[in-house]
């Protein structure tokens, strides 16, 4: 082998290194990427520096179109209104099942990250143990009850029953 078939060998075994480093590092950053969005509502901020909901604008200050801040989709104005009329504490599961009831299609830790952003944004208040509730400033902000129809859910409002069974 000469210095250049040398020098050929000693780069594939560098690039095959720094190839295996790479993807632990790849699988390390997924798995904390994971805990991070598991991680109970507890006022604790993630590390990652990424919002789970924007509720301040981007991220240099400049907005450019979109949602306005803060602003949920009308799905979700409506299972805060059921949430709200049904009062109590409502547990993560209690909320998931309600969207799922309202056709959005989450899963229970896309469910949890929502219930973050309602609580940074004061729509929700409470803890991953004693429960959530919705608060007066969403019920002014989005002027629950004062529909002239019927309430947008399909009447199968959960009673207390259903709450037992945990969703």
């Amino acid at each position: 082998m000469d210095q250049l078939d040398q020098a050929i060998h000693d780069l594939r075994r560098k690039i095959a290194k720094w190839t295996r480093l790479a993807e632990q590092g790849r699988i390390e950053l997924q798995t904390l990427e994971k805990a991070a969005k598991l991680r109970p509502a507890n006022g604790v901020e993630s590390g990652a520096g990424e919002p789970e909901m924007d509720f301040g604008g981007a991220a240099n200050g400049v907005r450019k179109g979109g949602r306005q801040l803060g602003a949920i989709s009308p799905q979700w104005r409506n299972i805060l209104e059921m949430l709200y009329f049904l009062g109590g504490k409502h547990a993560y599961a209690d909320v998931h099942k309600y969207a799922r009831q309202q056709g959005i299609n989450i899963d229970i830790a896309s469910t949890r990250d929502r219930v973050r952003g309602f609580l940074k944004a004061n729509l929700m208040t409470g803890t991953p143990e004693e429960g959530f509730e919705v608060t007066e400033e969403a019920m002014r902000r989005f002027g629950f009850g004062e529909r002239e129809s019927a309430p947008p859910w399909d009447g199968d409002i959960p009673d207390e029953a259903d709450k037992a069974e945990g969703a």
